[in-house]
């Protein structure tokens, strides 16, 4: 009985803390990472962009237009979508959801 209750315990915890865990941006490996839609290096962070599914997978893309083209082609499914996020152009590294 006493492993059941265990059981029970760790399965209901690990579904709370999953649940809470909202997929967001991450820093841009600026130089390595190409872009998810054009395949160009991202190299001026002032221009990049991210966008974030719910399965928390990250596509990095060089530009806004170059995102948002991708979501127009429909790349990715909007149902996937969890996020998309633009840099702020006066604070280059800092993402903004878009």
């Amino acid at each position: 009985m006493r492993y059941r209750y265990g059981s029970i315990t760790i399965a209901t915890l690990t579904i709370i803390l999953l649940s809470g865990c909202n997929p967001g941006p991450r820093d841009i490996d600026l130089g390595r990472e190409e872009c998810a839609h054009c395949r160009m290096t991202v190299a001026d962070a002032r221009f990049a962009a991210e966008l974030v599914t719910k399965k928390g997978k990250i596509h990095v893309y060089d530009a806004v237009e170059c995102m948002a083209a991708a979501v127009n082609a429909k790349d990715i499914p909007e149902e996937d979508i969890n996020s998309m996020w633009v840099m702020r152009y006066d604070e280059p590294g800092t993402l903004i959801d878009a």
